[in-house]
């Protein structure tokens, strides 16, 4: 009598539970002779049909059997398959496992998926194919194998049957600039592939994300067992935004940037979000334009020149009759310009009363203005004679007063008794005071 457990197997070998304390063991092929052994069973929950189903389950090839087939598989059925005696089943199962089955350390996931066209509600695993097919693989003799040197003998463990519940998406952005690429990541709980709208039953790729040219291909699909995912790629033409090239401005200026583009969004480096801006510091200024998701940035860097300054004085009094001399001082410059006058010199020499001013061009291309208002003011002198002889000799014949500087006069003239022998009071000012002086000097007597 052999011994059968865990993990002693008679002739077998030792193996270990993958999960638990049991597992099953099965002939899958024997030398001279068509026996097939099987694990048959009724599932607890019978498979609908048109729904996924994930149907799998663990092997491993015993230590000390001599020979590896391929064709390990799981078939579902509508009931329990015939089985005629330990021959074969004749049937083609749904899963399984293609190349020889080796490995006697680690469990194999045999594993796949199926789409019942009705209600199955039996699985059976073992080796469906006849000897020819089973690409059997002798791998020689091994110690105490007694009855199982000329068997393929496998354990099967963890046998499961799962719906799939499928829920496909897809990320990645839909909306590129001319010239650009984008990359969409596929998301299932289960295998998928990507198929072109063009061509929506070829494989166009088996990764989860992929890098695509939407002017190449601007539609795909994203493929699962029952469930399908499209996604279309807009081009959008990019927003066309030019700051200019780098600017310098001089102290007090203001430079308007512009990055208009109708129907777009503005992200400004100065955190402004209009269509342009006005900026007087040095800096570096940027713009992100935003059109339907499709981004463009430019950047200008602007110089701010500072001005020197530039100082007239403040407004001036001088007085021409008193030979007084006024001379304004445009400070160093490049170029000049007075006005009203037009002289293109540092310094102007003023002799008309009136309001100057003067523009002075610097070496860095920058100007500044300065002003001034010279007012002729001179102080009043008045002269009247003390004596004078009317007797028509020539010599003192007349009474002249003299004034300059004056708005106007009054005077009056009395004799030595207090009585007033001559009076004028006139707004006319200096010339009106000498003409009367030397016109009434005739009426004066001592």
């Amino acid at each position: 009598m052999f011994r059968v457990s865990v993990p002693v197997n008679f002739a077998a070998g030792n193996c270990a539970a993958r999960t638990g304390n049991n597992y099953a063991g099965i002939i899958c092929y024997r030398s001279n002779n068509m026996l097939r052994e099987y694990i048959s069973s009724n599932l607890s929950v019978a498979l609908i049909a048109g729904k996924v189903y994930k149907v799998g389950f663990y092997a491993k090839r015993a230590p000390n059997c001599r020979y590896a087939t391929s064709g390990l598989a799981a078939y579902l059925s509508a009931g329990k398959p015939n089985q005629s005696g330990n021959g074969l089943i004749m049937q083609t199962p749904q899963i399984s496992f293609a190349t020889q089955l080796i490995d006697t350390t680690q469990w194999t996931l045999i594993e796949g998926y199926f789409l019942p066209q009705s209600n199955l509600n039996y699985i059976t695993i073992g080796n469906f194919k006849n000897d020819a097919q089973s690409a059997i693989l002798d791998l020689g003799s091994a110690p105490n194998t007694v009855c199982l040197d000329r068997n393929s003998y496998y354990f099967i463990e963890d046998v499961f049957v799962e719906e799939v519940v499928e829920n496909l998406s897809i990320d990645g952005d839909t909306v590129v600039c001319t010239g650009g690429t984008t990359t969409l990541t596929a998301s299932s709980t289960h295998p998928f592939w990507w198929s072109t709208a063009s061509n929506p039953t070829d494989t166009f790729s088996l990764q989860q994300s992929i890098t695509v040219n939407p002017l190449i291909e601007p539609a795909f699909i994203l493929n699962g067992f029952f469930q399908k995912k499209s996604v279309s790629i807009d081009v959008i033409s990019p927003p066309a935004v030019n700051l200019g090239v780098d600017t310098t401005i001089c102290e007090g200026e203001t430079l308007q940037l512009h990055a208009a583009n109708m129907g777009c969004n503005y992200v400004w480096s100065t955190n402004e979000k209009e269509e342009y801006v006005e900026v007087k510091n040095s800096g570096t200024y940027w713009v992100d334009v935003t059109n339907q998701g499709c981004t463009v940035s430019d950047t200008v860097n602007v110089n701010v020149e500072l001005v020197p300054d530039i100082s007239l004085g403040l407004d001036s009094l001088f007085c021409l009759t008193d030979y007084d001399s006024l001379v304004l001082d445009a400070g160093e410059g490049n170029s000049y310009l007075w006005s009203p006058t037009g002289e293109t010199t540092r310094y102007k020499s003023v002799s008309i009363p009136g309001n100057y001013s003067v523009t002075v061009i610097y070496s860095n291309g920058c100007s500044n203005v300065d002003s001034i208002t010279a007012l002729e003011t001179c102080q009043p002198k008045i002269f009247i004679p003390k004596a004078f002889s009317p007797n028509n000799d020539l010599l003192n014949d007349n009474f002249k007063p003299y004034a300059t500087n004056i708005l106007g006069f009054e005077m009056t003239i009395v004799n030595r008794w207090g009585q007033t022998v001559f009076n004028a009071n006139d707004k006319a000012g200096t010339e009106s005071l000498n003409k009367r002086m030397h016109h009434k000097a005739c009426m004066f007597t001592r």
